[in-house]
């Protein structure tokens, strides 16, 4: 019976445990920051690595902040993935400044 109690408390702990892993990159030459800081975002879901809700990409999300400005500049790139068991969130986050 301790054995099953053992189990089931490090199965609870594995549950409400979580990691994310981040990687980040700059796409555009990094200049002195000029104009205001603009930045969009799309979130996803997945479970068991089968995609329920994809993000946008990111050339979409970089066309979403050129709309609103003149030009781009220190453009750069964010995605990040939290995974809790079998659910992975991944979120892709565009950032720029805007002239």
């Amino acid at each position: 019976m301790k054995r099953y109690a053992w189990l089931c408390g490090a199965l609870l702990l594995l549950g409400t445990a979580g990691c994310t892993i981040r990687y980040s990159r700059a796409i555009d030459s990094v200049a002195p920051a000029s104009g205001r800081r603009v930045s969009t975002s799309s979130t996803g879901l997945q479970i068991l690595q089968i995609e329920v809700n994809d993000t946008a990409s990111a050339a979409s999300l970089v066309n979403q902040l050129r709309a609103g400005c003149k030009s781009l500049k220190n453009v750069e790139v964010d995605y990040r993935t939290m995974g809790i068991l079998i659910v992975d969130i991944p979120k892709l986050t565009v950032s720029a400044d805007c002239d």
